[in-house]
């Protein structure tokens, strides 16, 4: 079924993950891309921020602007100041780092762009990774940045507000269309040749052969119905499973030696942070990288499904999708 060279190159036997526990300090540590000391050594003077965090309109540093952390930020209005003011530690920490990256890096170089994660309190499955709109199928970025929303906890991603209409004008016929594209895009990383439930063959001929169900945006495999109901009970405990699996085999042969964000050695850090986006190892050099890559995964998974294409030496849609459901 997946007798590919991914599978010599990878362990065939599926354990759990165990990863290396770095120095709590080292593995907290910023990289110099995320280090926000470090930025402010070439800022200019005045609100380091462009735009009002609250309104996204132009600051006016005459209107209103407080001092964080030894960082001016600028607003458009008293209003929004005193909205920033309620948001959290992290989340403001967050706002200052990336509106510092958007001064020392100017539009077209590598951080420009990546303003705010999306909402982790709003998306609760994985993230959107298919390249084009669900609606008109171009390339999302070609009409500007990717519009994302969000249904059920459930990520989505579009190249205009039009396309958002007609998505919701009937979304049951386009999750559909979604989850099909998941599928063929998911399949060759499924890093289990059995049932995430029963751990039967995948392959049994007496349980009718596989279920491909998509779950938040993740392909889960099944022997039968009666397990997908299973998972369904508890998938937070069986995605957990799941993601140790994609870890223990995609791991070694992982073939990136660098961190998508900062671009420095995935050991600049000390251990990498492993993280798994649809059924993908995604490998960081240190946490401050990972919301800036949520932010706009895309491109990355472009990059690292071509690189593993070159390893496996196919286009990387060469397997078997029977079963999807």
């Amino acid at each position: 079924m997946f007798a590919n060279r991914i599978q010599t190159l990878m362990s065939c036997s599926v354990v759990a993950a165990t990863v290396a526990v770095a120095p709590a300090a080292a593995r907290n540590a910023p990289c110099s891309a995320c280090d926000t000391t470090q930025l402010a050594k070439s800022l200019p003077d005045g609100p380091v921020n462009a735009n009002c965090p609250i309104s996204k309109k132009p600051v006016d540093p005459e209107a209103a602007t407080l001092q964080y952390n030894g960082h001016t930020i600028g607003f458009c209005c008293p209003n929004c100041e005193s909205t920033f003011k309620a948001w959290d530690e992290q989340k403001k920490d967050d706002f200052v780092r990336v509106s510092m990256m958007h001064l020392t890096h100017p539009a077209g170089e590598e951080h420009a762009g990546h303003d705010m994660a999306v909402n982790p309190a709003e998306r609760t499955g994985d993230l959107y990774l298919l390249n084009t709109c669900p609606i008109s199928g171009k390339e999302l970025g070609e009409m500007g940045d990717a519009i994302v929303k969000v249904y059920d906890g459930r990520e989505v991603r579009f190249c205009c507000k039009g396309c958002i209409e007609d998505f919701e004008a009937d979304p049951a016929a386009h999750w559909k269309t979604v989850d099909e594209q998941i599928i063929k895009r998911q399949m060759p990383y499924y890093p289990l040749d059995t049932c995430i439930i029963s751990e039967k063959s995948l392959e049994d001929e007496e349980m009718g052969g596989p279920i491909n169900f998509v779950y938040q945006n993740r392909l889960i495999r099944f022997c039968c119905k009666g397990c997908k109901a299973d998972f369904l009970e508890d998938p937070k405990t069986y995605l957990k499973k799941l993601d140790e699996a994609a870890i223990a085999r995609q791991r070694e042969h992982y073939p990136l030696e660098t961190c998508f964000i900062s671009g420095e050695s995935l050991e600049s850090m000390d251990e990498p942070i492993d993280k798994v986006y649809g059924n993908r190892l995604v490998r960081f050099c240190c946490k401050g990288c990972i919301p800036r890559f949520e932010k706009d995964p895309t491109a990355h998974i472009a990059t690292l499904d071509k690189a593993w294409r070159e390893i496996r030496g196919d286009d990387g849609e060469s397997h078997k999708h029977d079963g999807d459901g």
